[in-house]
């Protein structure tokens, strides 16, 4: 009986990037980096939410920039102007994690600015 070698592999999809494409990347890297290293700073500086379950952890430190309806201003103002619901949550929750990670080592956060990979999503038409 033959033997079945066990194991995993890797699958790697390459895009191809056309002319102008690489300037929008790192502007929208740089744009996602901003946003979590925001949201960092207002997780560190904000001492009840490291009391709140994850679960509503994002939809605690959203409310906290985006105004309610009917109401006038949030309670921290953003800085950054119109950014799509999906991006701004996507560095939420990097900044959530990068957080609980530095907890987790007991590291402080000194201000710097987050490097991290954004999530790009593919628009299907």
């Amino acid at each position: 009986m033959e033997k079945i070698p066990q194991g995993f592999y890797t699958l790697t999809y390459r895009f191809r990037i056309l002319n102008g494409e690489e300037q929008i990347f790192e502007k929208t890297k740089d744009l996602y980096n901003q946003l979590a290293s925001f949201f960092l700073k207002i997780y560190f500086e904000t001492p009840s939410l490291g009391q709140v379950p994850a679960g509503r952890l994002l939809r605690e430190m959203e409310k906290m920039v985006v105004p309610a309806r009917g109401c006038r201003s949030a309670p921290v103002e953003f800085p950054f102007g119109k950014v799509p619901s999906y991006f701004r949550r996507a560095a939420v929750n990097g900044a959530i994690a990068a957080a609980r990670q530095m907890e987790n080592r007991g590291a402080k956060w000194s201000g710097m600015l987050l490097q991290m990979a954004p999530v790009f999503y593919k628009d299907y038409k």
